[in-house]
Order: C-alpha cells, then structure tokens, then sequence
C-alpha cells in the first residue's frame, strides 16, 4: 500500500507536466482551470438500469478513499470514463468533454470543436480529483456521508450476482437463509449489514479467496467468463477494506467571505430604471409572496451576467451567484422566496429606488410612455 511519502513523490514526479497542461487548457477558449474542475467533479461513467450513461462520482471517491497510487487512480478514472463523451453549461458556456485512452479532452461549444480541444491525461485528472478531494471540493458533505454505504450496496449486489453465477449446488455463507433467489432488495440489504462488520467482510474475503483457489482448478464452477473477473474483483476490494481508509471532509458551503449582504443588494438594485420602477410598482400594490415570486421570474427569465470572476445567473429556481475561482462551493443561490424578503426591505428602507427614479417612473407609467423590459 502505497504511503503519503510515495504519494507525494510521484505528484512532484509528475507537476512539471500537469502545469504545462494547465497553462495550455487555460489559454484555450473557456477552458480555465474552474471548467476543468467542473468536469471532474461530474464523475465518470456507469450503465444504469435503464440503460442510460450517468456520472458516478460514488465510485471515484470509494476508490481514491483506499489510498491508492497515482498510476493506479488514473487507471480506474480511464476505465470509469470508458470511450464516450458529454456536454454541459457551465456558467452559461456549452462544454464538451470526451474521453479515451489518452485522457480527458475538454473544449468550448460542441465535439466539432476538436482541434481547439486541451488535453488532460489521466494521470494528471487523478492528481487533480485527489487535490479536489483532500481541499473539500470534489462533492458535498451530505454526498460524502453517502458514499460507505453506496459502495457497500453495490458490493452486496456483486456478491449476490456472483452466487447466482455458481454452476453447484453450494451457496455462499453470506446468503441469507431460507431467501436464496427470492428476494434480490431484501437479500442484498442483508448483505451488505454484513459488510459493515470487519470481521464478517474479512470471512467473506476468505471464502472468496477459498472459491478462487477452486475456480482456477475448475473455471466451469462459473457459469459466465465475466463472473470470474467480477469474482477477483470482488477480493481486491474486500482485500482494500481491510485497510484504514482515508477521510475526506467537504468544505463548509457556508464559508462565503466574497457574498455580504451588500454585495446581494448591489446586485438586486443594478439594472436600468425602467425595469427597477416595473418591480418598486408591482411590490407596493397588494400582490402575495406567490404572486411576488412568479412575477420576478417572469421579469428575470434564463439569463447570466458578470464578468469571468463573478458571475450572476438567473432561473426558475432564483439567482446563483458564482465565484471563479472554486469549485463546487464557489456560488450562492438565493431563491425567489428570499429575493422578494430581501427587495421589499430594499423598498422599505429607501433603498432601491431613489426619489429621482420613482418620480421618472410615475411620470412614464401616467403618460403610458413604455418602458424597456429587463
């Protein structure tokens, strides 16, 4: 197992050329270090019951967590994002992102974009999702709280599949009684209550070792030629288990020195006139919390603004305000709800228009001069 001194060898080993290809993904259209991030943090690859593609960013940090090496890290990343692509919005950019063998190649707009695309080898996405991982900024508490358990449901079900593959008349131990075949959530919950116990994984690593020894003398004790792949992967997981894991604490979402309450009323009272004596009116006439909220988002609609570094988004779900400089906790969103408390009170205390602007504003509003929309 590989220790923190090796760890921090092979990515002293390896920075020189991580930076160069930070510096040209950065000088590449939208490709910053912040839409990197992005993408790793979106997960690799797995096939749902559905038969659909979705990132499982789970895996990734159940993996990481056993304290592997760099080169082993970038392994798996290669094979959890497999041969495919997708693309997203980030920050009101299209982005796309495709992958092979040589890693992860990110561009602005659409994959025609290929020339223009900058290059991330796997190599350089494991030392970046561990950087990401060990500041907090790979995925939430809350998701992080959810990846034990994740992984210990996925190796139940693994477990299951494989005593299905079984040409005997022998079942594993872990197989709850009286159950065999009946039950598939019932049965692999109970698996994996068994998994969260050190010492009955360790005798469930054991008879796997034992059933192996058998298989490599008989492989017809399996029915499938991929169960015996899934049979040693199987071990090498329960065999990591063993071992303490690391603990990876999410930043605190919380922690928004570059948010106060000035900086939102600043953005809430920017804007033209017009628009703003549109909201001052609307809010001094009888109109409920509700009708508030759906006026501000019929007004505000789908839109983004601001510079590279601070950005202000707009949506059905309220206003994000992000920041540049990282990731996933570099934004704020304030729903509608909270923007009417906080504009009323803009209102109240004679913030949000000045005299000026509400005398222009009953002047056009009693001519039926139109004002411009936002």
């Amino acid at each position: 197992m590989p220790t923190q001194t090796d760890y921090i060898h092979e990515y002293i080993d390896i920075q020189q050329e991580a930076a160069r290809t930070a510096k040209a993904m950065s000088a590449a259209p939208f490709v910053s270090q912040q839409v990197i991030d992005a993408v790793l943090t979106s997960g690799g690859a797995v096939v749902t019951s559905g038969g659909a593609v979705e990132p499982s960013s789970f895996d990734i940090v159940a993996y990481f967590k056993k304290d592997h090496s760099t080169a082993d890290n970038a392994d798996f990343l290669r094979k959890e994002y497999a041969n495919g692509g997708k693309g997203f919005v980030h920050d009101g950019n299209r982005i796309s992102a495709w992958f092979d063998d040589a890693g992860l190649r990110i561009t602005a707009g659409n994959p025609a974009h290929i020339a223009d695309a900058a290059l991330l080898t796997w190599e350089q996405a494991a030392l970046r999702t561990r950087e990401l991982l060990d500041l907090g900024l790979f995925m939430s508490q809350k998701d992080l709280d959810k990846v034990d358990g994740f992984e210990l449901k996925g190796l139940a079900e693994k477990l299951w599949y494989l005593c299905c593959a079984r040409t005997d008349d022998d079942i594993f131990s872990y197989m709850p009684p009286y159950m065999h075949w009946r039950n598939f959530p019932g049965e692999t919950a109970q698996i994996a209550a068994l998994l969260v116990q050190p010492n009955e994984r360790k005798n469930i690593l054991t008879e796997l070792q034992e059933f192996a020894a058998e298989v490599k003398q008989n492989p017809d004790l399996l029915r499938f030629s991929t169960s015996e792949h899934n049979l040693y992967s199987l071990i090498n997981t329960l065999t990591d288990l063993l071992h303490e894991p690391l603990s990876f604490v999410a930043a605190k979402p919380t922690a928004y020195p570059w948010v106060p309450t000035a900086t939102v009323d600043q953005l809430l009272m920017q804007g033209d006139s017009d628009s703003k004596y549109r909201v001052y009116s609307y809010f001094m006439q009888k109109h409920s919390a509700d009708e508030k909220v759906l006026f501000l988002q019929s007004l505000y609609g789908l839109g983004v603004s601001g510079r590279a570094e601070d950005r202000e988004r707009h949506d059905r779900k309220g206003i994000v305000l992000h920041r540049g400089n990282a990731l996933p906790y570099d934004k704020m969103t304030l729903p509608w709800a909270t923007t009417v408390e906080r504009i009323e009170k803009l209102i109240a205390n004679g913030q949000y228009l000045s005299q000026e602007e509400i005398e222009r504003g009953t002047v056009k509003q009693q001519t039926n001069i139109p004002m411009s929309e936002h």
